[in-house]
Parts: C-alpha cells; structure tokens; sequence
C-alpha cells in the first residue's frame, strides 16, 4: 500500500492544493535571480562602468523578481502566473540587451557579453521553462524563445548593416551565431528532458486515474472498502496526538423494500441520494464510504463525545422526504460506533465493532445510534462465523486432526477419531462447541460433513500407502444422516479413495436415531452389510432405549466423557457413575457391542475403566488431536 491515498473526485474536491515540490524549488529559485540582478547593477554602479540599458533595467528586473516573489508567498495557487512572468521578463530582458548591445553598445561590450552573460541567460531561460504547469507548454515556450532569439539576431544584423555597416565586424557575427548555436543545444536538451517528463506525467497520471477508479465506488462516486481500510491504517499510524478517531457503521432501514416494490433503479438512485445527503454533512477532514449494498462507513475525526453529535447529523439529514419515481420514500438508517484505540486495534476490528453495534440498534427497532461495547464481542462472533461458514468452507480454512483410539492394556493406537477444526482468518481456532451447532442451524453441517468423509477417507489411504494400517472413525450429524442417498454417497467415497470399507467407522448421536428410526434403521442395515461399521457416540446422555438399541445394527457405544469425569467425583456422585457404566458394559456384553470410553484424563480414570473391563479408550492422557503427519509416530505405543 503506498503511502499516499488517491482519492475518489468527491473527496479529493474538498482537499486543500497542496504546495508541491516545483513550488518550494521556484520560491529558492527566485531570490536568488533577483540577487543576480542586484548584485550586477551594484557592481556596476561601484566600478563606474555600468551601461545606460543596464542601469535601468537591472533595477527594474530586481524589484520585479521581489514582487513576484511576494505575490507566490501569498497566493499558492499563482505558480503559474508568476512562472509565467519570470519567463516574459527575463526573456525579454535577455532579448532587449541583445539589441541594445548589437546596435548601441560599443564593440568591446558586445563582444563580452557574447562570452560571458548570454550563455548564463539562454541557459536560465530554459531552466525557467520547468516549472511550468505542463511539458507540452515548456516545449512551445522554449521553442518561441529560440525563434525570437533568433529572429532578433537576424534583425539587429540586417538594422545594424543598415544603418552602420562597420558594427558587422567577424567578431560580433561570430559571438550572434555561438550565441544562436548554444541556445539551440539548450532547446534540444531541453525538449528532450520536457518530453522524458511529460511521459512521466502520463503515465503517474494513469496509475493515479486507475488507482482512484479502485478506490471509488462506482454506483456513488464515494471511497470504497479499499480506499477506506487504507485510510483508517494511516489514521492508526499516525503520531500519538493525531490518532483518536471514531467509526460509523450506517445500513439503511428497509433499503430491500426500496428494490423489491419500485425496482433495483429505484434503489441505486435511493443509494446515491443517500450518499449525497452524506457527502453535504461531511466536513472536511470526514471520510465517507460506501463498502457494499446499502452499508456507508463514516470516518470521524472528533473525541467520543463529540462523535455522537456528528452522527446525529448525518442520521438527520438522512431523514429527510426522498421523491423516487413519483413516490415519497423516508430513508432512515441504524448507526454503529466504534472508537480507537479503545474498541479495536486495527482497521477490520474498528469496523467489525461497529458493524456490531449497528446490528444491536437493528434488533432494537432501527434508525438509531449506538456506541460498541465489549460485552456484546460474543454476540457478534456468532453472528459474524455463520456469515463466514460458507466462505471457509470454499477457501480451506477448515482441517482435519486425529486423537487416537488406544488398546487400554497395551496402549497400542487402534483407529483414530478425526476432528473437525476451523482456523478463521481473524479471530483463529475456533472452537466446534462454537461453530458446529451454527453449521447445523444453517444447513452448512451437510456440505461441511461430506468434506470431513472425503478428507479422512484420503488421509486413511494415504496412511495405508505409508504402510501405515489404521482405521478412522467420522462424526456424521443427524442432518447429514438423513439426507437421502446417503449410504450411496458414503459408499462411493470409500470405493473413490480405495480404502477398505472396514476401515471406516460412522459414529452418530442418539439424535439421528430419533429423527427417523425406520429409515435409519434401514441406512445401518445398508452400512454393516456393505462392511462399514458404526458407533453410537455420547451413549447415555440422550434419550435411547434399550428395546430401540437391540434393534439397531451398530457395532460400538462411546461412554461420554462426562462419565469418566465423574469416575473422580468424590461420594455418592462417583458410585453412581460406577453404576451407570457397570450398567452400559453390561448392556454391551449382551448385545455382543464395542466399548470405548472418551475423555480419558488421568491415571485414575484409566485404572478404573480397565478394572470394569473397558478395553478401548481416548483422551488427552494419552494424546491430544494431532495433525496427520503426526500419527504415524503414535502408531506404536503411547
């Protein structure tokens, strides 16, 4: 990102013209032209050699310089105009004492000033033609300079030959044509570097158009996302006094409505009046942007309590009766704030804050204001990782990691459970206590399920090339297990990936068994003859009864982690956690079922469940979720 922002037309209109580097180099140029002048005429006065010509006109020329000065001092925007007369002056000065030493002047003088001064003057000329506004018109003005010097010459030549032949000595004709020589290298040169800058120009003012058009907004002329995120980065690295400032989130109230009963041009004409009642509230030093749909984020550069005042204005102004295709409409907007440093750090933070806050002021009955607080963070994240769910889905955000499934006596892996993570872009690790329930209220838990059987299935034939044998165990969701077509779709998987069906274990919660006990009744019947085994996770949590649990095909319970907890709890709450699962290896024996218990935590724990007979078991006593390439190492001992 550079360091300089180009602005969109509607904010650059109302920045001051800077004063740029030309103008600070001509402001050191001209005094010291000016004390050229005066150093000549007081140096001439002194010897008592000073010309008729040049007693008048260095005098003049001085004060002329001085007074050009002055008038750039106090009007910046008169670059130009004193350039210009620079130019005018100390060309026509240059011109008129040609002349006056050609046809007046003694031989000597002429012949002096040929060697001296004339190469000087020539060369300032040129060098003056620099800072003009545009290369195109330094060209033309150096181009009539070398004209008029030249007819000039011509002219004193054919005056001086007239009127008194023996002026036209060898001298002077040589010193006119070195002079007419010299001034046509200073042109070449010259033209040559004006085009080099005009070039230059072109194509700095092609890299600013096309950066300002990526800044813009297009439907409203306003900065847009890029230029404001920008923007608010050199807000933050500022110097300390310059860096309080506020960030107003504005959605307008009921803009669907707009588009859905007058039309989408109805609504974009909704949006750029919107954004013009906007742009006549904003002072100067404001930012106002527009970053998608009907949603303008307004920079503010006042203390706390001041920037609620100003977003009082821009909601008033917003207020006011719009007439859209012969219909009044009244546009209203709901306002969030946040503040730096207090409410975020960075840009995405800031905005994310206020993004927050304006949503609160939504739920609340709209067209009102509200300052972020950090109490509602957790709120917002919800809100936020639903919205994000789809796009870390589609980017890779998400990943598998494998917690081992171990012999309790031996302590060899036996299979892996794989475990869904999400690393978000901005707020890291989330939890799947966080964002699994969000996936299953959205519907995403069906895509996001069919990405886990896909990635673990992979990674198991990848081990299995490695000659690593080991079987992994996938979570399915009730959603995902009652999508029809599943068995196939599961089917086809493993067949794709080339794995044994043995080598894939389904472990579903009781919920899935509740939802449609006939059908998937019939999807595990499906599964154990095609050989892929289940398991029943969480066992004893939920509500499954033994009559549904004798009938069901499944190969495994799961004793949940919250029983094994429990195994430490002291008095009557351990007894009977004892008995419950004393209860649930009972129940298994007789159904001829798998027992693995979760959450294994401790060695007390696992000197309990191995007493009650528990031969599998998991937990962060022997190994936390672990990336894939760390399982290999596990696959012996733990």
């Amino acid at each position: 990102m550079k360091n300089t922002l180009t602005l969109p037309t509607t904010l650059a209109a109302s920045h001051p013209v800077q004063f740029g580097l030309s103008g600070r180099l001509l402001l050191f140029v001209l005094p010291i032209i000016a004390l050229a002048f005066l150093t000549a005429w007081l140096l001439g006065m002194s010897s008592g050699r000073l010309a008729a010509f040049d007693a008048f006109a260095y005098p003049l020329m001085f004060a002329g310089i001085v007074a050009l000065e002055l008038l750039l001092l106090a009007r910046r925007h008169a670059k130009t105009v004193v350039t210009a007369a620079v130019l005018l002056s100390a060309s026509g000065f240059f011109l008129a004492k040609l002349v006056f030493l050609v046809l007046f002047a003694p031989q000597g003088e002429a012949l002096a000033f040929g060697f001296s001064q004339s190469f000087l003057w020539t060369a300032g000329v040129f060098v003056l033609s620099f800072f003009l506004p545009s290369a195109r018109l330094a060209r033309r003005v150096s181009f009539a300079f070398l004209v008029a010097l030249v007819v000039t010459s011509l002219v004193c030549v054919v005056v001086a030959g007239a009127l008194d032949g023996s002026r036209l000595s060898a001298e002077l004709l040589n010193v006119l044509v070195q002079l007419n020589l010299a001034c046509l290298v200073f042109f070449v040169l010259a033209r040559g570097s004006h085009q080099s800058t005009e070039e230059h120009a072109r194509a700095v003012a092609h890299t600013e158009a096309v950066e300002a058009l990526l800044n813009a907004d297009a439907l409203t002329g306003l900065p847009n996302r890029r230029f404001l995120e920008a923007h608010l980065q050199q807000l933050i690295g500022a110097p300390e006094k310059a860096r309080k400032f506020s960030v107003v989130y504005l959605d307008l109230d009921g803009f669907k409505l707009i588009n859905d009963t007058l039309g989408h041009a109805a609504g974009d004409e909704a949006l750029q009046e919107a954004a013009l009642r906007f742009m006549t509230c904003r002072r100067p030093d404001e930012v106002v942007a527009r970053i998608s749909g009907d949603e303008f984020v307004v920079v503010l550069p006042e203390r706390e309590e001041q920037a609620c005042e100003r977003v009082d204005c821009f909601l008033e102004t917003l207020r006011r009766p719009l007439l859209i295709e012969g219909q009044v409409v009244y546009l209203t907007a709901s306002a969030g704030i946040s503040h730096f440093p207090q409410h975020g750090e960075n840009a995405s933070e800031l905005l994310r804050h206020a993004d927050s806050a304006m949503y609160h002021v939504k739920r609340r009955g709209r067209n009102g204001l509200r300052v972020f607080e950090p109490s509602n963070v957790e709120q917002e994240i919800g809100r936020t990782l639903t919205r994000d769910l789809t796009a870390a889905l589609r980017e890779g955000q998400f990943s598998l990691a494998y917690q081992p499934l171990l012999d309790l006596q031996t302590r060899t892996t036996v299979k892996v459970e794989a475990l869904l993570r999400w690393t978000h872009p901005l707020h890291g690790p989330i939890s799947p206590a966080t964002f699994i329930p969000l996936a299953e209220v959205s519907g995403l838990i069906v895509p996001l399920g069919d990405w886990v059987l896909h990635e673990a299935c992979a990674q198991v034939r990848r081990w299995q090339e490695a000659g690593l044998r080991v079987g992994v165990c996938v979570n399915v969701a009730p959603l995902q297990f009652a999508q029809p077509g599943f068995v196939g779709k599961v089917l086809e998987t493993v067949r794709a990936h080339g794995i044994p069906h043995g080598a894939l274990e389904l472990e579903l919660t009781e919920g899935a068994l509740l939802a449609d006990p006939t059908g998937v009744r019939q999807a595990l019947h499906e599964l154990k003859a095609a050989g892929v085994r289940t398991a029943l996770d969480d066992f004893g949590t939920g509500y499954s009864s033994l009559s549904q649990l004798r009938d069901l095909p499944i190969q495994t319970l799961k004793i949940d982690r919250s029983f094994v907890r429990d195994l430490e709890q002291p008095g009557e709450a351990c007894q009977y956690t004892e008995v419950l699962i004393q209860a649930v290896l009972a129940v298994a024996r007789t159904l001829h079922l798998g027992v693995v218990a979760e959450g294994i935590e401790t060695e007390a724990q696992l000197r309990r469940l191995r007493e009650f007979g528990v031969t599998v078991g998991q937990g962060y006593l022997f190994s936390p979720p672990r990336p894939a390439a760390e399982i290999e190492g596990l696959s012996g001992h733990l």
